[in-house]
């Protein structure tokens, strides 16, 4: 098992940071984009590939 001191965990919580601002403005995004109902980006885990999600519920695989 790995030891990691403080101070390495203190820069892997500021490195991820950013990580978390731009997840919640991308959430912010797509909340927005439902209100207009437009399409949305999601990601597929079982097929493993990125598709769209219109408000009808249609979801357009990328290829």
């Amino acid at each position: 098992m790995m030891r990691i001191e403080k101070a390495e965990l203190l820069k892997l919580i500021d490195s991820e940071c950013p990580i978390k601002v731009q997840f919640k403005k991308s959430m912010k995004r797509n909340k927005k984009r439902i209100d207009l109902k437009a399409a949305i980006v999601k990601y597929d885990v079982i097929k493993k590939k990125a598709y769209l999600e219109y408000p009808n519920g249609r979801r357009v695989y990328a290829t």
